[in-house]
């Protein structure tokens, strides 16, 4: 997990990169490995970045990246399933590359294929990627929103706002932060906010997932979809022989292309169906760490499952006992105050 902030503004922009900073600093707990910054004042442009290092943990992977050819800057939140191959034919097309990272792949793409890489791409992502030769500032999210990814108006005099979460926004001081009552009855009913594009902040919005966006000198176009599932016809139902065997073989492909990191990789065990199939088929390729989570004051408790599966796959199993005095302590400590109004 990285997380990505920035602005796009109308005319030059010489008021510092304190906001920014105040924007990442916000979202920090998203990428502890390192931070960085992008901005041009005659552009009134500006990208932040901080980065969680899963594929090369070098400085190579820095963000925000720059294409070979300097004409794409990228921050990228998110991981491409399919990097290696996307390079290999990125460098037969004469691109060139300094480090091993799944970023460096995104931006060389976008340089060389314009948005239309985005229907490339096979994995999670939020990005904003900025053109320095057509002026544009494009913002994109994977097909299914695994990464998050939100923008208003209302942050900046004369300018366009995005980041990673809603809080980065409340380190802006010109953002003035409203309830939208509707998606705020949305979340406490059903637990989330099922509008595609509200939030519970009036006035921000989240790109749809599958979306895209262009921004120029502050102002926004409309976001368009850059994916559409395919809808096929009416056919015969296969045997459930092959409906298994093809279940099977796509949940093995992808969790696959999940292990690939520089860091160990751990998964989340509860011991039900779902993700015990998941640890299994991840213990088959490579020697894996599960961690499981307990409730102190909770009834029920899944820890006994989840210790069963794990020394069946011979995973590396931790347990961690919530107490709801350290939730209390930890998250619900009260928070310097910043203005909240009903709209």
């Amino acid at each position: 997990m990285c997380g990505i902030a920035g602005w796009s503004r109308t005319g030059r922009w010489d008021g510092g990169l304190s906001q920014l900073d105040a924007m990442t600093a916000a979202i920090a707990h998203r990428g502890p490995d390192d931070h960085g910054t992008y901005s041009e004042a005659a552009a009134g442009i500006a990208l932040g970045h901080v980065r969680l290092s899963i594929i090369d943990l070098s400085a190579a992977g820095h963000q925000p990246m720059a294409s070979d050819d300097g004409t794409v800057v990228l921050a990228f939140n998110g991981e491409l399933y399919n990097y290696q191959e996307l390079r290999r034919e990125l460098e037969a097309l004469g691109r060139a590359f300094r480090s091993r990272s799944d970023t460096e792949v995104a931006v060389n793409a976008l340089a060389q294929w314009g948005p239309a890489a985005l229907g490339r791409f096979n994995g999670m992502f939020a990005l904003a990627a900025w053109n320095t030769k057509t002026r544009k500032l494009l913002l994109a999210r994977d097909p299914l929103g695994m990464k998050p990814l939100y923008y208003t108006g209302r942050a900046i005099d004369g300018g366009f706002a995005f980041a990673s979460e809603l809080k980065a926004f409340l380190a802006l001081p010109g953002f003035e932060a409203e309830i939208n009552p509707s998606s705020l009855q949305q979340y406490l009913e059903f637990g989330y906010v099922f509008d595609e594009t509200d939030t519970t902040l009036a006035g921000v919005s989240k790109l749809p997932p599958g979306h895209a966006m262009e921004v120029v000198a502050g102002r926004a176009a409309a976001p368009y979809a850059y994916f559409l599932p395919s809808v096929t016809g009416a056919r015969a139902e296969p045997p459930i022989d092959q409906v298994a065997d093809r279940l099977h073989e796509t949940l093995s492909t992808v969790v696959r292309q999940h292990l690939v990191a520089d860091v160990p990789v751990g998964l989340l065990l509860s011991g039900g169906l779902d993700s015990s199939v998941i640890a299994a088929l991840a213990a088959r390729d490579a020697h894996v760490a599960t961690i499981s989570m307990g409730f102190a004051e909770s009834s029920v408790d899944e820890r006994a499952y989840a210790r069963t599966v794990a020394r069946h796959i011979g995973s590396d199993h931790r347990e961690i006992l919530i107490h709801q005095r350290e939730v209390v302590e930890k998250w619900l400590t009260p928070r310097p105050p910043f203005t909240l109004s009903l709209a």
